[in-house]
Order: C-alpha cells, then structure tokens, then sequence
C-alpha cells in the first residue's frame, strides 16, 4: 500500500512490504520503491506520514537548511548566521548578521541589535576580544573604565586621572575626573585611587593623572588624619608643626613656656617677652583679668601701667 516498497518478486504476504524509510515517502501503490524527500525537505519519524509528499517530506522552517535529498532533519545556521526562508536547500541562504548585529544561537530566523558601549565579537564565551562587523555570536558591554561608541569598534579605555565605575559606557564623557583627593596613573580604571593621610588632592582636574601631582604634602603647620582628602586640617593658634605629610593632629605641638603663636597652621612659636604674659586667650583681653599660660599660648600682652612681670608665664 502507500507509505510501502516491495523491492523483490515473489512476495507472499503483506508483511513482505517495507514501511518507507525517513526521508522518503510513496503515495502509490504496489511501489518497488519509495520517493526520497526533495532538498530543503526533511521526512517525517512518524511512519503512517510516508503515504503522501505533504506530510512524509516536511518543509525545513526558516533558520535551516538541507542540501542533500532523504535526509531525516535540516541543518541548522550557525551562531552569527540567520535564515528568513523556509526550504532552504543551501547553507548560503544563512545570512551572517551584519554590523553591529549579533545572535548567539544555531538555527535563529533573525539577529539582534548590539546597544552603544557594548561591543559584538565572535567569541561565544563572551570575552572581549576583537570587535566584528558581521557573524557576531556575542555582544559584550564594555568593562567599568571604558567605553565604546559603536558596537564594531574596540572598547576604547578612560585616560590617565579619570574613571568610569559603571559598565556598558558608550561615550568619552562617560570618563569622569578623579575628584579632588584622588588620582589615577593608569588608563582604564573602573576608580580613581585615594590620596594617602597626610596629603591632600590637588584642586587642578589635569594634575590627577600621576600620585606625585595629584596629592600634595601637607606642608608644615597643618596635617590629614584621613584618606582622599581635598584640602589639609590646619594645627590650631598656640600650637606648631615643623613636619610635612603629617597625619595626626598630635604632630601639632603646643607653643612651649614663654612662647605664643597667635595664628593657625604656624610652624614656629613666638618668645614672649618680660614685661608681657603669655595667655591662651585669643581675644587678647588685659592681662589683668587673664592667666598665664606655660604652653600653648595664643597672645601675648605688654603689662600695663602699674603692673610688672619678671616671666612671661607668671
């Protein structure tokens, strides 16, 4: 009967018919042999399909081919590939994706389109090698401190004293200035790296591509207890610092016994002289009302008319 071939005389019994293979069907009766299914065609793995072309040889849908005839499945495009018609009979008519396109399965019937600040590769494991303009199989954001503007073009990396924390960065401006405080010395830095304690960040944007122009010493008088500091803290009247890059306002010493500094972030004291006090008052008021001071003196007073002082502490 149909969907059989009986290749040999002789046969005796209808079990003596062969059930057409996959890939080839018979709709006629009494058939030595089946018909194979044409190019761009697959055949059915339901036997009772093979008695008729129309459901024995099926036609291979769109993102598969078939070059060869009796065939029991269609090929399918490759990643980077897509076919739109259906019976392809060619792997030619699986069209590679073009620029700035992308897919990442076999047998897809369209591409997909690759986002600015990602970048489209050939590489399955997503790695960021080099860009392509047809057959990608990836698309890939850019890592943090670089950025791309075409999804064919490399990632291009952020310049020296700048940064860029986010991924997927599509443009130059997306390279922010290390802020005051930090710097970087090396392109393509997701952050910008803090200016130790005791130093603070130049206030200049294009100083912060190097640590030795980025973050300047404290000079003496004044000390930074903490890190990606914009400016240093300043050691209080009364008190000295001689040391650079100091990093703890203990460094601030007090004005000794007879000595006085009436202003912040001084790097000497001041010798009181006899005759005058030495007071902790920045006010400078009389030195009648006012105690001296053995250290960390701010002011000192001349006595006035009718008072006398041997030391400038007593």
């Amino acid at each position: 009967g149909a969907g059989k071939y009986g290749a040999a005389t002789g046969f005796v019994a209808a079990s003596d018919c062969t059930q057409c293979n996959v890939g080839t069907y018979q709709d006629q009766e009494g058939a030595a042999a089946c018909i194979e299914c044409a190019v761009g065609k697959y055949g059915s793995a339901v036997a009772g399909d093979s008695g008729a072309e129309g459901s024995g040889c099926i036609e291979c849908p769109s993102g598969k081919y078939q070059e060869s005839k009796a065939q029991g499945q269609c090929e399918s495009c490759e990643a980077g590939r897509f076919g739109t018609a259906r019976m392809s009979s060619n792997v030619s008519e699986c069209i590679a994706c073009g620029p700035g396109q992308y897919n990442s399965k076999q047998a897809s019937s369209t591409c997909d389109s690759c986002a600015e600040g990602s970048i489209v590769t050939a590489d399955e494991s997503g790695s960021l090698s080099s860009p392509v303009s047809s057959a990608g199989t990836t698309c890939t954001a850019c890592p943090a401190g670089q950025y791309s503007t075409s999804a064919t073009s490399a990632c291009i990396k952020c310049g020296v004293g700048k940064d860029a924390a986010a991924t997927g960065s599509d443009s130059a401006d997306d390279c922010a200035d290390c802020r005051a405080g930090t710097y970087q010395d090396q392109e393509g830095a997701a952050v910008c790296i803090e200016c130790a304690a005791g130093k603070y960040g130049s206030t200049v944007a294009g100083d912060r591509g190097a640590e030795g122009s980025g973050c300047i010493e404290c000079p003496s008088g004044k000390y930074q207890e903490s890190n990606a500091q914009g400016q240093c803290e300043s050691c209080e009247a009364g008190r000295y610092s001689t040391a650079q890059r100091s990093s703890n306002v203990s460094e601030c010493i007090a004005c000794g016994a007879g000595q006085y500094s009436g202003k912040q972030a001084s790097i000497t004291c001041d010798s009181c002289a006899p005759g005058s006090i030495v007071t902790g008052e920045e006010s400078g008021s009389s030195p009648s009302s006012s105690l001296p001071v053995s250290s960390a003196g701010t002011k000192c007073t001349a006595c006035p008319a009718g008072h006398y002082s041997t030391s400038a502490t007593e």
